[in-house]
């Protein structure tokens, strides 16, 4: 092995660690969050890419009045997937620009009498009053409760967000 070749390794091996580094950042970044109200629309909008070419991807999550959550899912602005809460449980599914675009959003639930710690487990940064109002309100109760769900919306397989909705 040569000097060249050396130099070029240790190049490697720096864009390697660098590109590595990046995306552990990136993974431990805060996931972000929406709170729909009642009769209300949230949206939060994310730069992605797929095969190198970047878009724009948005969730849209119209809060419900003692009635069913509405979920938009956007690329570039253009609706792409729409359902109601339980819809999103299975997931979504439809095609774009001959790509498969799919979106599920995980109901996030703790259990009858659940502790602060629990709500912590299950919806890490849920906000501490509302964490103390729930354990009062929950204590006896014979039913848990949905705290929110965790979307993720998928473009051929790629990740192209990810989205903590967080229900008032």
């Amino acid at each position: 092995m040569n000097h060249k070749t050396s130099a070029l390794g240790a190049l490697l091996i720096g864009a390697l660690c660098a590109t590595a580094s990046a995306q552990a950042q990136d993974a431990g970044a805060p996931i972000p969050t929406i709170t729909p109200a009642p009769g209300k629309t949230a949206c939060k909008a994310v730069s992605s890419s797929v095969a190198d070419k970047p878009l724009r991807a948005e969730l849209c999550v119209t809060g419900g009045s003692f009635s069913s959550d509405i979920y938009q899912f956007k690329l570039d602005g253009a609706l792409v997937l729409k359902g109601i809460d339980d819809q999103t449980t299975p997931g979504l599914k439809a095609t774009r620009d001959g790509k498969n675009v799919a979106m599920v959003c995980t109901p996030q639930e703790v259990a009858p009498n659940a502790s602060a710690e629990d709500i912590q487990r299950v919806l890490p940064g849920y906000p501490a009053a509302k964490t103390r109002d729930l354990v009062a309100l929950m204590a006896g109760s014979p039913s848990g409760v949905e705290l929110g769900r965790l979307c993720k919306a998928t473009v051929d397989g790629a990740p192209v967000l990810t989205v903590q909705v967080i229900f008032d």
